[in-house]
């Protein structure tokens, strides 16, 4: 028994907004689980101008990021680099007592430093927020974004040693 509310002709729109529903989730999946570079923190005094940074500076940087951008934080934070198998990405608790970098004072309280490791003594510098983090500057979208702070070219951000 036909309901006197259904319409056949309805039904095809019905159908196409389930499937747009359903994209539409997929996509916001993604958004949540690749990883997002953001500038805002990028502090100019303590790093090279980006006009004094050369080409080949400049692509790597471009290369790394377009690399790292395909997977998730998490994923990097599990994945090693180098001869010791060192994490791509490592978080820290707080600014480092051994740097030649100071603590910037535009960076927000409560969040987790970290860097990626590039070739070499190549590093990119910045934090991430933490999960239960709670600041209106953030949202659920930044759990999985990369704040840049430093372009690190000398492995100056966190020294190892004397």
């Amino acid at each position: 028994m036909k309901n006197k509310f259904e319409n056949s002709r309805n039904q095809p729109f019905i159908e196409k907004l389930k499937q747009d529903d359903h994209e539409l989730k997929q996509k916001i999946v993604e958004l949540r689980t690749i990883s997002r570079f953001n500038f805002k923190y990028f502090d100019a005094s303590q790093n090279k101008q980006i006009e004094q940074y050369s080409e080949k500076e400049k692509n790597d940087l471009i290369q790394k990021m377009l690399e790292i951008s395909r997977e998730s934080l998490t994923k990097w934070k599990l994945s090693g680099k180098g001869k010791n198998r060192y994490s791509m990405l490592e978080e820290y608790e707080c600014f480092p007592k051994k740097s030649d970098y100071e603590l910037p004072k535009h960076v927000p309280e409560g969040i987790k430093w970290a860097r990626f490791r590039f070739d070499g003594n190549v590093r990119l510098v910045g934090f991430i927020i933490p999960k239960g983090y709670r600041n209106e500057l953030f949202s659920l979208a930044d759990l999985n974004t990369f704040f840049v702070v430093f372009y690190d070219l000398n492995h100056a951000f966190y020294k190892i040693g004397s």
